[in-house]
């Protein structure tokens, strides 16, 4: 594939495919390209790229988060295909507290709601790169606005940049409270925290 020279990622316009190489790519990325028909010629250079693709630029774009699903393997055991579902996928499982109708306590509410939204990759063996080979964008559920999508667990971090600031104001007295306040006050507002209060405790 070739280099178009100006963006990170490879675009060959006579087969309309892109190489996606790292995760500093995804800010060249066209939005008007992503057609589920066209997602279906993105490529990248390992799973990690294209878990952070699907759930960090895609679907916080889009208002819903990413979880990783079933992988095919082949006779050595090594991983050829991968599947990346939205997070509300499925069903959650009955335990058997709840077969049997000894609960301890009130089960938590249902989030998942089958849905079948999804992204399958596979290894091509020659170049090395994992293809996306299915994309399905028909969620069934309502997508969040994109400034709320920092609140699902899956989009909620924090980096050892946010970690060592954290430690230097424990270090100096500061409360939780107050600590998140002062990263809320930086980012312009609690919605633009990548990360939510009780996560400066764990």
């Amino acid at each position: 594939m070739a280099d178009d020279g100006d963006n990170a990622f490879h675009y060959d316009s006579r087969q309309f495919v892109i190489g996606v190489d790292s995760e500093a790519d995804f800010v060249d990325l066209n939005p008007d390209l992503l057609s589920e028909e066209n997602l279906k010629n993105f490529n990248f250079p390992n799973l990690d790229v294209a878990f952070n693709f699907y759930n960090n630029w895609y679907g916080k774009m889009k208002g819903f988060s990413a979880r990783k699903g079933k992988d095919r393997k082949n006779a050595m055991e090594e991983i050829i295909e991968k599947t990346y579902l939205c997070h509300r996928e499925g069903k959650r499982p009955i335990n058997t507290n709840e077969k049997t109708g000894k609960k301890k306590r009130e089960a938590k509410p249902e989030t998942r709601c089958l849905c079948p939204a999804k992204m399958k990759v596979r290894l091509d063996v020659h170049s090395g790169r994992w293809n996306v080979i299915k994309f399905c964008d028909a969620h069934n559920l309502e997508m969040l606005n994109p400034k709320y999508t920092g609140m699902l667990p899956a989009h909620r971090k924090l980096s050892e940049a946010d970690i060592l600031e954290m430690n230097n104001m424990r270090n100096a007295g500061i409360t939780t409270p107050q600590i998140y306040g002062s990263f809320a006050s930086q980012s312009g507002g609690y919605n633009n925290v990548d990360f939510r209060k009780r996560d400066l405790y764990n």
